[in-house]
């Protein structure tokens, strides 16, 4: 009867050791199930981070995209405000030139009736201003 005894003392031991070691196992699936859990969540919080990102570089081209057109804007209207000038100053000098030939024509006439009183001088300023 020795021999049982022993026998069925190992056998209780050896359930024993067998229970053990499922319990690890259900630990060790336990903690693989927390470790898909948190590699999802993580790849879930990558994937939230990647479209914010792609939202945030999609408002950073349009605002550039805006920013050129304003440029662009604001060149062409440089550009016709420098030709609105340029124009002005074109018909200034034209205007200028005008003036110029007609006070060189009234003063060659004055000078022509010029006798050195103070009539032809009087005479000579109205010409001027009546040309300007």
């Amino acid at each position: 009867m020795a021999l049982k005894v022993d026998i069925a003392l190992n056998a209780r031991q050896a359930q024993r050791q067998a229970k053990d070691l499922g319990e690890s196992f259900e630990d060790v699936a336990d903690s693989l199930d927390d470790v898909a859990r948190e590699a999802q969540r993580g790849g879930d919080k990558t994937d939230d981070a990647l479209k914010d990102t792609g939202r945030a570089a999609e408002r950073l081209e349009k605002k550039f995209k805006d920013l050129a057109d304003g440029a662009k804007k604001q060149g062409r209207a440089g550009a016709e405000v420098g030709d609105g000038y340029k124009k002005g100053f074109e018909k200034a000098s034209e205007g200028a030139e005008d003036f110029k030939q007609e006070a060189q024509q009234s003063a060659k006439e004055t000078a022509a009736s010029f006798d050195g009183s103070a009539e032809s001088i009087v005479d000579m300023f109205q010409e001027v201003a009546a040309n300007a």
